[in-house]
């Protein structure tokens, strides 16, 4: 079974404006008879008492709208920033190209720590929303 973002993310991912193709949303249903809203994952078979739904992604898909490569310049330095992941977390690193004799040292830029129990999909979800609040990316 593919992991997706859990329902918190997915709503945060919804109000940033991040729209992608997705199998899966998050529904919160009322029940008529006990009047309690339940959330469920299901597969755009959305029932009628229906009160909210959101797109789950899946970490290809988060993976897919997070850029490989970031290029800028910062005074006389030219740099690239390049997504970065492993088993510890996501984050971008610079390479920098400067014109003078200093080499500029590696920086780290938006790492993101994947938290236990949290899936990959959830902290790629995590990484595009701060790089969203930092408006390093736009939708």
């Amino acid at each position: 079974m593919t992991k997706t973002t859990n329902y918190e993310i997915s709503k945060k991912l919804a109000e940033i404006g991040f729209k992608a193709k997705a199998e899966k949303c998050w529904a919160k249903i009322r029940h008529s008879v006990l009047s309690e809203i339940d959330l469920v994952n299901l597969d755009f078979t959305v029932p009628q008492h229906c009160d909210e739904w959101v797109l789950s992604y899946d970490l290809e898909t988060l993976l897919d709208a997070l850029s490989s490569e970031i290029k800028g310049i910062k005074g006389e330095c030219r740099y690239n920033i390049y997504f970065k992941m492993n088993k510890d977390g996501l984050w971008y690193e610079n390479s920098c190209y400067c014109d003078s004799d200093q080499s500029c040292p590696v920086e780290s830029y938006c790492h993101i720590e994947i938290k236990n129990n949290e899936s990959l999909a959830d902290t790629a979800g995590r990484m595009i929303i701060l790089l969203h609040e930092k408006n390093l990316i736009k939708f």
